[in-house]
């Protein structure tokens, strides 16, 4: 390699949500994994790391790791025991925060507490939004950027949809 060449740090962006809101499915559709998807708490105990790239820097590769899912960061649970860990010592250059579109308020005091205790620019990925349109819910992503002082992006994993304005988003 050339002296003059210069290298190409990784970046890592955190997957940080709330447990069965998506996240090891967006992880799977983002980096082209095949991480273990399951419905009940405990499943991602531990973190998972994978590759992927930004549409805009295709060329360079980023960390994308899948954190444990969790509803508050004051532990429980062991999976919120090493969420909270690793919000606390763990550097990020980013987060995407998974929330479940038909849990809102529930998903909302979680990110609340994610922001409250990181400095990483977040995205939020306001993910089953198919499932919350199909039940009725009127959200406006707008309002709740402007509340939470974050961007706010719809997404539905399994159906591959929002992915491309997630990423572009952080």
């Amino acid at each position: 390699m050339d002296l003059c060449e210069e290298s190409i740090v990784m970046r890592r962006i955190a997957l940080i949500g709330t447990p069965n809101a998506g996240k090891t499915a967006l992880f799977n559709k983002i980096t082209r994994s095949n991480q273990r998807v399951a419905n009940y708490a405990g499943v991602t105990v531990e973190s998972s790391e994978a590759d992927f790239s930004f549409p805009k820097t295709p060329k360079q590769s980023e960390a994308l790791i899948d954190l444990p899912g969790a509803y508050s960061l004051r532990p429980y649970s062991d999976d919120e025991v090493v969420l909270t860990e690793l919000i606390k010592t763990q550097k990020f250059d980013g987060m995407f925060i998974v929330i479940d579109a038909t849990q809102l308020e529930r998903g909302v005091r979680f990110v609340m507490e994610v922001l409250d205790a990181t400095t990483a620019p977040a995205v939020i990925a306001l993910n089953m939004m198919d499932l919350a349109q199909a039940r009725g819910f009127e959200i406006d992503l707008k309002k709740l950027s402007e509340q939470l002082g974050v961007p706010v992006v719809s997404t539905a994993a399994v159906k591959n949809t929002g992915l491309k304005e997630l990423l572009g988003t952080l």
